[in-house]
């Protein structure tokens, strides 16, 4: 399933977006998500949904776009953001917001097609391969993108994931091999953290988009905010 945002104020333009991505991805399993404003879309985001390819007007009513992609570039930073302007010399300005497209409305049919293949093409290269664990008496595949955080629990772990969660017979520092290149990290000496779910860290927790919050420990807390900046900065 490929995740779309479109967010524009203008009816008829988010109407000809929707029926030319419909078009150009009928082979996919699409969902549109469409926002009519700025702030829609930003209470969305922080809300926990993510997208795979973000379609982003610069001149919203109530917001400029290139100021709500910066400001939460951390919450989409796994989504291949495409900014959409009637002004064709803004394509400058969207610079300092990383997009990985910038659509001219004024050219939508003749461009969208290719910035729909190269997504595409992006998305397949993005799609991390999933993480074989052993389960029962079977082995499954864990997608770490959909992880939220890993829990030590006695000899097993419960891995906690946006729509589950799955307790399995492994040790804590088993896993960590495993999942830190996908960008986890470890608070506290029973916890793994997925840093994209990371809304702040406190003086001894870690709060999350969900509304939890887990241990930091004293002696890890440095080590700890210096390695999300890292992976946020990336």
């Amino acid at each position: 399933m490929i995740h779309i945002a479109v967010c524009d104020d203008e009816p008829l333009a988010v109407q000809l977006l929707q029926e030319r991505l419909t078009a150009l991805l009928c082979r996919e399993e699409t969902k549109i998500d469409v926002f009519m404003s700025g702030t829609q879309m930003r209470d969305s985001i922080l809300a926990g949904k993510s997208y795979d390819l973000i379609f982003l007007d610069i001149n919203l009513p109530d917001m400029n776009g290139i100021f709500l992609a910066r400001h939460f570039r951390p919450f989409i930073r796994d989504s291949l953001l495409i900014f959409v302007s009637s002004q064709d010399d803004a394509v400058y300005d969207s610079f300092s917001a990383a997009p990985f497209r910038f659509l001219r409305k004024s050219r939508l049919q003749e461009e969208l097609p290719r910035i729909v293949q190269d997504a595409l093409k992006e998305l397949q290269k993005k799609a991390p391969a999933g993480i074989l664990l052993q389960y029962r008496q079977a082995q499954i595949s864990v997608n770490p993108l959909k992880v939220i955080y890993i829990e030590s629990n006695l000899k097993n772990q419960v891995i906690h994931l946006t729509d589950s969660t799955l307790e399995i017979n492994y040790r804590l520092k088993d896993l960590e091999p495993l999942f830190v290149p996908h960008g986890f990290i470890k608070p506290h000496n029973s916890y793994l953290v997925n840093y994209r779910f990371i809304s702040s860290i406190q003086t001894r927790d870690v709060l999350l988009d969900n509304g939890e919050a887990l241990p930091v420990s004293k002696h890890r807390l440095g080590e700890f905010k210096k390695a999300y900046l890292t992976l946020i900065s990336e």
